[in-house]
C-alpha cells in the first residue's frame, strides 16, 4: 500500500497541474482538510478547504488567480501511510504578470488509498518535526560529524559507524564499488595508498538531503607517494555521501575531484 500512496500524491499534483478539479476531488477522502501554507493569491490566512467541494473550490481559485501554476514534486519521501513531498511551484500572476517561484514541503495522510489531510510547509525542518523526523536527521548529522572529524585527523581506521553489510562506492578514475567492512577497508586502502598524510584539510558545508542522507563538501590535503604532487595542485575537492538507517551507515560514497561531475552523476548539486 506504501507504493500506492506514493502513487496517488503523484496523481494529485498531476490533476492539480492540469487544473482538473474533478480530477482532484476524487483522490480526497470526502472528510479530507486541505491546508495551504501562504496567504495572498486569493488565500485568506489559515485557510483550510474540506471535502470534495473544498478541494475543487480550491482548483477553481488558482485558476482564477494565476495565468500558469505548475507544482513540480522535486523530492518524495515514502513513510507509508505518511508522504513528504517537496515542491517547487512555479507561477505567473493573472493580473500583475509576476512571475513567483516557491519551495514548499507538503505532507499527506493517507486513508484507503485516498488522501485524508494535507499540510504545507515553508520550512522543511517544520515538516520534519511534523512527521516525527527532525531528531532522526539531527541524529544523522551528528554521527556524520564525528566520523569526518576522525577524517579530519588522519585517521581512516575507525568502522565502527558502518553496517556490516555496508556498500562503499568510490568516483573517479580509480572508482569502484566494494561491499561489506573488508570490501570498505579494500576500497578506502587500494585509494590511501598512493598517498602520504591523506587528510579532509577543511570542511566547508554538511548538508541533510533527507532523513536517510547527508552530504558533506569538503577538501582534501595529501601528497602523491611516487610523484610527490601536492593534491592541492590537482584540485582538492571533494565530498562524501553517507546514506544512514538504524543508526549506521548503510552506503557510503567517496567523490573524489572533479567534485562537480561526479556530483551531477548522483543528481545532486553544490
Amino acid at each position: 500500500m506504501s507504493q500506492e500512496n506514493v502513487e496517488v500524491v503523484r496523481a494529485l499534483f498531476n490533476a492539480f497541474n492540469r487544473q482538473d478539479g474533478n480530477a482532484v476531488r476524487g483522490l480526497w477522502t470526502a472528510d479530507a482538510v486541505w491546508r495551504p501554507a501562504y496567504i495572498g493569491g486569493g488565500l485568506p490566512e489559515g485557510a483550510a478547504f474540506r471535502g470534495h467541494e473544498g478541494m475543487a473550490e480550491f482548483v477553481e481559485l488558482q485558476a482564477k488567480t494565476w495565468e500558469s501554476v505548475v507544482a513540480e514534486p522535486a523530492d518524495t519521501r515514502d513513510l507509508g501511510n505518511t508522504v513528504v513531498v517537496e515542491v517547487h511551484l512555479s507561477a505567473v500572476g493573472r493580473d500583475s504578470g509576476v512571475p513567483v517561484e516557491r519551495v514548499t514541503w507538503n505532507v499527506f495522510e493517507l486513508r484507503d488509498g485516498k488522501i485524508a489531510t494535507g499540510t504545507v510547509y515553508t520550512c522543511e525542518q517544520q515538516a520534519l518535526k511534523a512527521v516525527g523526523l527532525e531528531e532522526a536527521m539531527s541524529d544523522n548529522l551528528d554521527l556524520v560529524r564525528s566520523i569526518l572529524a576522525d577524517w579530519e585527523g588522519g585517521d581512516w581506521s575507525s568502522a565502527d559507524w558502518a553496517d556490516p553489510d555496508i556498500e562503499f562506492e568510490l568516483t573517479g578514475i580509480a572508482g569502484g564499488r566494494w561491499t561489506g567492512l573488508i570490501g570498505m577497508a579494500e576500497g578506502f586502502g587500494g585509494w590511501l595508498g598512493g598517498w602520504d598524510d591523506f587528510r579532509i584539510a577543511e570542511v566547508e558545508a554538511f548538508r541533510e538531503l533527507d532523513h536517510e542522507r547527508v552530504l558533506v563538501l569538503h577538501r582534501f590535503t595529501a601528497r602523491g607517494k611516487s610523484s610527490g604532487l601536492a593534491i592541492e595542485q590537482t584540485g582538492p575537492k571533494g565530498a562524501s555521501l553517507f546514506h544512514i538507517r538504524d543508526g549506521k551507515v548503510i552506503r557510503v560514497v567517496a567523490i573524489v575531484p572533479p567534485r562537480e561531475q561526479a556530483l551531477a552523476h548522483l543528481g545532486l548539486a553544490e
